[in-house]
């Protein structure tokens, strides 16, 4: 059975997407019981789970939209993108969209 770099890039991604969230369960579960981590990750779960998952996934949506489409070309209004700096300027782009969707989204405690 022959590979080709889409399906080679689909599960890398997957792999990506498994070994991250193995890591996640792993550090929650076995340091949940240590009051400090706990208070730590309930205060700061936007930067401690937050930011890695969206550049997880942000990855994801690369990869995958990478191997259906094929080679990424981003123009804006006065650039122009390709080859290597394509991929690297959407994952930029879809960080930063996650990360703000999670800003706005996110209920603003006063303490």
């Amino acid at each position: 059975m022959m590979f080709d770099l889409d399906m080679l890039t689909r599960l890398l991604a997957l792999l990506f997407l498994f070994v991250f969230l193995l890591a996640l369960m792993r550090l929650l579960f076995g340091e949940w019981h240590n009051p400090n981590f706990r208070q730590l990750v309930v205060d700061y779960f936007r930067v401690i789970i937050g930011l890695p998952a969206a550049g997880v996934f942000s990855f994801l949506i690369v990869a995958l939209f990478q191997s259906t489409v094929g080679a990424i070309r981003v123009e804006m209004i006065g650039f122009k993108f390709e080859g290597a700096a394509g991929p690297i300027v959407m994952w930029i782009m879809t960080f930063l969209a996650i990360v703000g969707a999670i800003t706005m989204l996110w209920k603003k405690t006063e303490r």
